[in-house]
């Protein structure tokens, strides 16, 4: 599956309802959700937490990744969403990935 843009993601949801200004404020509770330490910053041990979390969510009982392979992804994402190559994620950063999950959740 290819991600969205950022702005077909903005664009779906708009269409769904949601305000910019709706979308920035549910993004910005889902980053303090997610800044465990309240540091500002999403580290790897917190971006592992909430996709362990979201995969619970959606995954079937005795469907979810092996260790191994939960840490790939979670190596993966911050990769993809590490713009700024701080080995950490911050509310800008993030936003594509709260974006995407309220896209998701929609289409359940």
């Amino acid at each position: 599956m290819s991600l969205p843009p950022e702005s077909k993601l903005d664009e779906h949801l708009q269409q769904l309802g949601l305000k910019s200004g709706e979308i920035e404020m549910v993004v910005e509770e889902m980053f303090k959700e997610a800044d465990k330490d309240n540091s500002g910053q999403i580290d790897v041990s917190e971006l592992k937490s909430l996709l362990t979390e979201v995969r619970k969510k959606l995954s079937s009982p005795g469907e979810m990744p092996a260790k191994e392979e939960m840490d790939e992804m979670v190596k993966s994402a911050m990769k993809d969403l590490d713009k700024d190559g701080s080995g950490q994620l911050d509310v800008k950063e993030f936003a594509f990935l709260a974006k995407l999950f309220m896209f998701l959740g929609s289409q359940t």
